[in-house]
This record gives structure tokens, sequence and C-alpha cells, in this order.
């Protein structure tokens, strides 16, 4: 399956989003900070066979115009909501992984019976700890002449997500944090300022944690599963963050598997 790039344009701001899939539900794909669609690239062709995908970047990231106004996980999500107003879908399940889900959670508690199912990966309930490490570990870029701020990006990227991915998964990570607009970390920022565990408790649709064991969230993305009645949860041994780019076909499977079977 191709995988189709698009802007969708409103008054004053364009979402950019990639796409595969003419059939079959939809599915709207979430990134994390300080990535964009890019890191659904490679699991998109397989969610194409039997979906209609679309991984959104979430505005100020990869090429989708930045907030004019206040950074908020809110103010993300109505972006987002408008954006897929304007694709059509009237049902659709959600996918995202650590700041993406944080939004899809704030997406299914405003949208509520629109959204049919989450896949939610890295969910960051953090405690005080990981709030810090998790805040010195995206830090703003400082370009220099020397280039040595992109040594302390690729180093920053390897102690995030780990050298077992290859490097290309490192590449991408590095160019997908240069490409974002204004401050790398304001996803974070957004997701810590608001109240999206509150309304994680209140979610009633079909909820799946997907917990990769070597994922630094995996402990948070299962004290999220707490919070949710009902919730199945899939713990993946020895898998790493970013499974959609580690493991593309195998990601696809486990979403055709909650969702279409």
């Amino acid at each position: 399956m191709k995988i189709i790039k698009q802007y969708l344009t409103f008054s004053d701001y364009q979402i950019h989003l990639r796409r595969s899939g003419d059939f079959g539900p939809p599915i709207i794909l979430l990134h994390q900070t300080p990535l964009s669609s890019r890191m659904y690239e490679l699991t998109l062709p397989y969610l194409g066979e039997r979906m209609q995908a679309v991984a959104f970047d979430t505005p100020g990231y990869g090429n989708s115009s930045p907030l004019i106004n206040k950074i908020s996980l809110n103010n993300y999500a109505k972006r987002i909501t408008s954006a897929i107003k304007k694709l059509g879908f009237d049902k659709f399940a959600l996918a995202g992984f650590a700041t993406g889900s944080a939004l899809a959670i704030m997406l299914a508690s405003n949208l509520g019976n629109k959204v049919t199912h989450l896949i939610l990966s890295g969910t960051p309930i953090l405690s005080d700890t990981e709030i810090d490490f998790y805040s010195k570990n995206l830090p703003d870029i400082n370009p220099r002449l020397d280039g040595s701020h992109l040594n302390e990006i690729w180093k920053n990227r390897i102690n995030s997500y780990g050298s077992e991915g290859g490097i290309d998964q490192i590449q991408m990570v590095l160019e997908e944090s240069l490409s974002a607009t204004g401050k790398i970390n304001s996803g974070l920022e957004a997701v810590l300022n608001s109240n999206f565990k509150e309304k994680l408790k209140l979610i009633n649709q079909k909820v799946l944690f997907l917990t990769l064991e070597n994922d630094k969230l995996a402990t948070s993305n299962r004290r999220a599963a707490s919070f949710v009645k009902h919730a199945d949860e899939l713990i993946i041994p020895d898998s790493l963050p970013q499974y959609c780019w580690t493991n593309p076909e195998s990601y696809a499977k486990v979403i055709f598997n909650f969702v279409l079977d």
C-alpha cells in the first residue's frame, strides 16, 4: 500500500498528514514528542491493507503549523478534531505513543462515541521522578557553529530510545527533533499541564494498553491501565519504544486483532 502525504488547509493554519488505505474503518495515529507522523511511516502500508490509516503531525511538529495561541493539550486536540472532521470520518479508532496517547485520551473524552477504540502505548501518567527525567531529556535545541548540538541530540535520543532500533531510527528521531517549530518540548509541557489523567478515568471506549517491556514508559503505561475499568493490556516482551517503527507489521496486527477481529 502506498503512502499519501497531504495538507489540510484552514483559515490561519495547516495540518500535515500521512495516510494509507482506501477502505475499512478509519484509525487516527498520534505521534510522540518531538516526532511527527513520520514515526508511523513503516507501519502505514500494513495498516492500509485493511483500514483507512491517517497519521497527523501535531501542531508545531513535522510540517503542521504551530499553535498561535496557548500551548495546551486541549488546543492540540481542537486542531486535530478539525482535521478529522475535514476528512469526513464519523467514527474512528485512535492510537498513540507517549504524548500521542495523552492526546488520544483528550480526543476520546471530547468526542465521545465517535471514538470506537483506543490503542495506547507509553501513556504518560508520570511520577515526580519520571517528570524530572523526561523534562531533562527533551531540552531546547541551541544551535552552535561547530555542530556540537547535533551530537548532543544524537546521544540524548540514544539515551531515551536505546540504540537497538538501529541507526535509521535514531537518524529519523534526530531529523524530526530538528524540524520541530518553536520549543522542542512543547508537547511534553502540554501533557504536564493538562488534566488528562482525570479524563482517562472516565473513558468508556474499548481500550488496549500496549505495554512495551523495554520502554522507559512501560511502568507508566501499566499505571494508566489501572485507571480504566475493563481495559485490555498486551505486554510485549523484549520490545522497544516506537514499536510502530521497530516492528511495523506486528504493530499493525495488534491493531487489527483489537479493532477488527
